[in-house]
């Protein structure tokens, strides 16, 4: 089950998770920013990467990539259970291929 379906979906088991969700995150309001500018305004702030994806599936392709990237670095840090930053990973046989590659850059 998806994120998404989650947060929109009907069920019972999905409308417990949002109420769950709606108590513990803060509203924008309690945000404050060093700037003393409105935390999370759209005229306030200049947009240094905009959304440029032609299709919008590609953000789950951007996301997983982040993922993956984020995995990678994570790994040269931690000396102990280096291998699980590689498991349940989507792209499923190209973890071997990862762990290859960072075995070779002495990274693993």
């Amino acid at each position: 089950m998806s994120l998404t379906s989650l947060l929109r979906g009907s069920k019972t088991n999905q409308k417990e998770f949002q109420e769950i969700l709606r108590e513990i995150i803060p509203n924008k309001k309690s945000f404050q920013t060093i700037s003393g500018k409105e935390a999370f305004s759209k005229t306030d702030y200049e947009v240094l990467a905009p959304y440029a994806l032609v299709k919008s599936d590609n953000s789950s392709i951007v996301g997983i990539a982040f993922d993956y990237l984020a995995r990678v670095m994570l790994a040269r840090l931690v000396k102990e259970n280096r291998y699980e930053s590689y498991s349940s990973i989507t792209a499923g046989g190209w973890s071997d291929r990862l762990i290859k590659l960072l075995k070779k850059t002495s990274f693993y």
